[in-house]
């Protein structure tokens, strides 16, 4: 499979941040009681998936990496 090239991955990195907030706190998407804090957003490298990278507010030490999707709620 062919890498995107860096032009786009940068594209897709500007898009993405037109909707959600790198920094910003949101409702976790199975549990929007339990909330997350956005670190920054990357790429899987060997696929160019678009992820997010995010903390967990009520266990700080857990850090997670998921594919972007978008639909969580900002609070």
């Amino acid at each position: 499979m062919a890498h995107k090239s860096r032009e786009v991955l940068e594209n897709e990195l500007k898009e993405a941040r037109t909707k959600i907030v790198v920094g910003g706190t949101y409702a976790h998407y199975k549990d929007p009681k339990h909330f997350v804090r956005v670190t920054t957003l990357g790429f899987q490298e060997a696929i160019d998936k678009l992820c997010v990278v995010y903390q967990d507010l009520s266990n700080r030490n857990l850090i997670f990496v998921r594919d972007l999707t978008f639909g969580s709620r900002s609070r």
